[in-house]
């Protein structure tokens, strides 16, 4: 969706530009709707079960189409791609309410949690058992608030610890304690916190695989914190 907003011919070639020289190397995962339910099982079945081997096998195809494309000629397949680049600005407008809401949240933390139990969660110390505790109900109140809208029974810790829901809440979590830590939360502009929470997008999917190949430092952080965490589960 990130790929699609904006001026998605000129996006997608960018976005594209390494991975378009190997692309039968690349394994194409499937969206979160799809894998919210997937992922809510045994871990040993989770990484075959988010693979979209429809979408990996014509990733090279698509990626051709991509560099081929003339805006000039504005053929059907162009025009496709400027339907779901008004999708996904339309999403994206969409979910800027969705971010305002974690603000909130975050305001909430910031009450729950004193500056020590703050500091021992950036500092990424061994948490003591009372704020293990915490921190999980914490993450499994909001988990299963949001099991109960997307319709998925509660069947408990043991299952609930590996679904995308549980970690990409744990994640935002994180998230919050780092802008509370770092100050200036309540004036950042809801636009560029956006951004923030769609990156524990790739945070949480890294999770079910062997890390995250990225420069960002903020996203490394949350993850590494994100995977002492669920270590720690």
């Amino acid at each position: 969706m990130e790929a699609y907003k904006g001026n998605s011919l000129v996006n997608l070639q960018r976005s594209l530009e390494i991975i378009s020289r190997y692309p039968s190397q690349v394994i194409v995962l499937k969206g979160t709707k799809e894998i919210i339910p997937l992922t809510y099982k045994p871990l040993k079945r989770i990484r075959t079960n988010i693979v979209d081997y429809e979408q990996t096998e014509s990733f090279p195809e698509f990626c051709s189409t991509i560099y081929s494309l003339n805006p000039q000629e504005a053929n059907a397949q162009y025009r496709e791609l400027q339907a779901k680049s008004r999708e996904a600005n339309a999403f994206f407008v969409d979910k800027l309410q969705y971010a305002s809401k974690i603000l909130e949240a975050i305001a909430l933390t910031e009450q729950g949690y004193s500056q020590d139990e703050l500091h021992q969660i950036r500092r990424k110390q061994t948490y003591s058992a009372e704020l293990l505790d915490k921190i999980i109900r914490s993450i499994m109140t909001v988990t299963a608030m949001l099991l109960s809208r997307t319709g998925l029974p509660n069947k408990g810790f043991s299952l609930v610890k590996n679904c995308y829901l549980f970690r990409y809440t744990a994640a935002c979590f994180f998230l919050s304690t780092k802008w509370i830590s770092e100050g200036g939360y309540q004036s950042i502009e809801v636009q560029k916190f956006q951004n923030d929470v769609i990156d524990m997008s790739y945070t949480t999917y890294a999770t079910y695989f062997d890390g995250l190949l990225t420069k960002d430092k903020k996203i490394k952080e949350i993850h590494k914190l994100l995977e002492v965490f669920i270590r720690y589960l």
